[in-house]
């Protein structure tokens, strides 16, 4: 076979197998965070917006009375770097010009793409859960391999200040975060010691309702957590909390009334700490872009006559706000 017959062997068995097992990959990051599309041509280097409502509440007023104004204005800026997610093929001169050529490349382009349709996957996942796991850090989170920070949001022209953690200098899952308007008032989404019990879910789930449901202007927000996330050893203790239908392990069989308030996903791939856990209000807080399925492409390096077939997808996360979110039993180092 010749070089042009490549793209169209590439498109007939390794595209749809990619995109079939890309597609059918059951996915936790897009039942937790609010996923962005983004072009799959890398043309997005990043994005940053305002963690604050730039306007405050309406006012009640008379008729003919002159509407209060408001300054547009923010208290911090959360930045989002997209990174580029690649893998290649190589295909010899001599492989491709040999008798049997077509079969064996169709043969190693269609296992590619299960491959890969699965392989993209869980680097994103990955990504997402080592931002659950290292969100808790004093120190923050660094880089490891090739893989970048969990929490850099660097991009062209736009430096992130806070390279190791979020937005206002601290670890997404703080016991401190500081108010903008008010330094001296602190509030905590991370209790390093709270096993996941009956008890400590009902406090959790008052704090974020009612303690953190204030923004920085002072003014009360809505925070309806929605997902209580738990590693899979926890699945089982989850499950039992909010499915059963007298309060588990009461003397009384008193009535649970937290039974179906929240939706359970334990996750494995929150491997680090099997007994803490996550309350979330899904879509919120979390901010995902990502570009899909990977693209092929495909080139002939002529010095070292191999054609080359790339795999790139796009992808960044980030935090836009904390309130959203609360981590339990799980060390801050």
């Amino acid at each position: 076979m010749n070089l042009t017959m490549i793209p169209q062997l590439i498109n007939d068995h390794g595209y749809s197998l990619m995109m079939n097992t890309y597609e059918a990959y059951p996915t936790v990051r897009e039942r937790i965070g609010q996923v962005v599309p983004i072009p799959a041509d890398g043309s997005v280097a990043g994005d940053k917006g305002d963690v604050l409502s730039t306007v405050g509440r309406p006012a009640w007023i008379r008729p003919g009375q002159s509407s209060p104004r408001d300054q547009i204005g923010s208290a911090y800026t959360w930045y989002m770097a997209v990174h580029k997610m690649s893998r290649s093929l190589e295909f010899t001169k001599e492989m491709i010009a040999a008798s049997d050529a077509s079969g064996r490349l169709q043969r190693k382009l269609e296992d590619a793409g299960r491959e890969f349709g699965q392989t993209f996957q869980d680097e994103k996942e990955d990504f997402v859960a080592g931002m659950l796991q290292d969100g808790t850090l004093t120190a923050g989170s660094a880089p490891t391999g090739h893989r970048p920070g969990y929490f850099d949001g660097s991009f062209p022209g736009n430096a992130d200040p806070y390279s190791t953690v979020i937005y206002d200098g601290l670890p997404w899952f703080d016991t401190a975060h500081t108010d903008f308007a008010d330094t001296s008032t602190t509030k905590a989404n991370h209790t390093v010691t709270a096993a996941l019990t009956d008890a400590n879910l009902k406090t959790t789930l008052t704090t974020m309702r009612v303690t953190n449901a204030v923004n920085y202007r002072g003014d009360l927000v809505s925070i309806n957590p929605n997902t209580l996330l738990v590693p899979t050893a926890l699945g089982y203790t989850a499950r039992t909390l909010l499915n059963s239908q007298q309060l588990a392990g009461s003397a009384n069989n008193d009535v649970n009334v937290l039974r179906g308030s929240l939706d359970v996903i334990d996750w494995a791939r929150l491997s680090d700490d099997t007994d803490a856990w996550w309350l979330l209000e899904a879509g919120k807080g979390l901010r995902i872009a990502d570009s899909g399925a990977p693209v092929i492409s495909s080139y002939y390096d002529e010095d070292r006559q191999v054609m080359v077939v790339l795999y790139t997808s796009y992808f960044g996360a980030t935090i836009t706000d904390w309130r959203y979110s609360f981590c339990c039993n799980k060390a801050a180092a």
